[in-house]
């Protein structure tokens, strides 16, 4: 099992950087529609039961504690993300209206479209981790929410919905049936 992982992380991590975005960019759609037919699936034919037998509780609890970790600290980043978004969108505003200076304001520019890259990224994250807690555990969910205020985590919940209505899941059925692909504009090279 361990030269196994080893195979997988050396296939994932190695070689360029273009790559490696590639890749993991697929391993993450692949991750979404796996939990996505495990949950759909589970209301019809109780597939999280089946999961549960097959997987021992130690490694239950590693996922639980793995997707813990993941989904609170995507969440901070979620939080920061959108702080910097909004900092750098009334700096960018500001610095347009008044100053010459396009230098700092290309800055303040891409600053906001990275933070809001960083943004939607990490709600991908935290709703990936939210459905991989509850695969193994149905109070997941209510264990998050408990931490965070009403409003923080609601606010939260709609902004995933929309990043996976709009993002996610036009990104998934790219993904497996390649409308298009990183990969095109090399080829038209």
């Amino acid at each position: 099992m361990g030269e196994f992982l080893i195979k997988i992380f050396e296939l994932l991590l190695g070689e360029n950087k273009e790559k490696r975005q590639y890749r993991l960019f697929h391993l993450k759609s692949v991750t979404f529609l796996w939990l996505i037919l495990i949950l759909f699936t589970s209301r019809v034919w109780n597939v999280q039961k089946c999961i549960k037998g097959l997987i021992s509780e130690k490694i239950q609890s590693i996922i639980l504690d793995i997707a813990r970790i993941g989904a609170h600290l995507f969440t901070s980043l979620v939080i920061i993300a959108f702080v910097i978004f909004v900092i750098a969108a009334i700096i960018y505003e500001i610095m347009y209206k008044v100053s010459n200076n396009n230098e700092r304001i290309d800055y303040f520019h891409r600053l906001r479209i990275g933070a809001s890259f960083r943004f939607s990224s990490s709600l991908e994250n935290v709703l990936i981790f939210l459905m991989m807690g509850y695969v193994f555990d149905n109070n997941f969910v209510n264990e998050y929410t408990a931490i965070y205020s009403q409003y923080l985590w609601i606010s939260i919940f709609i902004a995933c919905g929309v990043e996976f209505v709009f993002s996610s899941s036009i990104g998934i059925l790219n993904r497996f049936f390649v409308f298009w692909s990183p990969l095109d504009k090399k080829d038209k090279d």
